[in-house]
């Protein structure tokens, strides 16, 4: 399962690394509204969710709009090369956020609250490389968000930021599901929300869910803007 999931991983990051700029901006800004106008995040008291990097879909602009809005947004404390921590900080606005290292993502730098701080979000906005229709979540292999996840409370939603084609359909290529792994209840990509079938009878936005898995676009959803 390691080989598979390594093959995997590579396969997706190049993937994302042939994006070109135009087109990661464009992803983020339909993203972007995907995502904030969802009932679901609109309404939230508190958001756990992550600065992107690199070739990510991008989260800056949504985190500042959901900051703006009053949310209280959560951001992982994944520490330096000498100091691993899992733990969370309160966002503070772009200029608060800090690289702890090299390569880090960047977080807080306010004080860490420590793993179960999670537990007060009521969606958690997740990193992923890719996702199947059963729930199942490839992230980067460092197991950071399967002990993470342990804390949130079980009817909060879990929801990974993808791109489209990283949506897999767990009928013909299922992904590896470990022990430790905890299931999804749904992506958000720069095309809609993709609901899946193995959780509750409502989606992150309060519609009815099917028993299969179900793509939802709000009326601005295809849009694209700059921002």
């Amino acid at each position: 399962m390691l080989a598979s999931k390594r093959t995997m991983r590579a396969r997706i990051l190049a993937a994302r690394a042939a994006r070109s700029e135009q087109d990661r901006k464009r992803a983020g800004a339909a993203l972007f509204r995907v995502v904030a106008d969802n009932a679901a995040v609109a309404n939230a008291r508190c958001i756990a969710a992550y600065a992107s990097r690199g070739d990510e879909p991008p989260t800056r602009c949504l985190l500042e709009t959901l900051s703006a809005r009053g949310a209280r947004i959560l951001l992982p404390i994944v520490g330096g090369e000498r100091r691993l921590a899992q733990g969370w900080a309160a966002y503070a606005g772009a200029a608060d956020l800090v690289e702890p290292s090299p390569g880090r993502p960047l977080e807080p730098s306010g004080p860490d609250l420590g793993p179960a701080e999670i537990a007060t979000a009521d969606v958690v906005l997740l990193p992923a490389l890719a996702v199947d229709t059963a729930g199942t979540r490839l992230g980067y292999g460092a197991g950071w968000y399967d002990r993470a996840l342990a804390y949130v409370r079980p009817e909060v939603p879990l929801i990974a930021l993808v791109y489209e084609d990283e949506v897999l359909d767990a009928g013909r290529s299922p992904l590896p599901r470990g022990p430790l792994d905890r299931a999804v209840k749904g992506a958000a990509t720069p095309q809609g929300w993709i609901l899946f079938e193995t959780h509750s009878t409502r989606d992150p936005g309060g519609a009815p869910a099917c028993r299969s898995s179900e793509r939802h676009r709000g009326d601005r959803g295809e849009e694209e803007r700059d921002g």
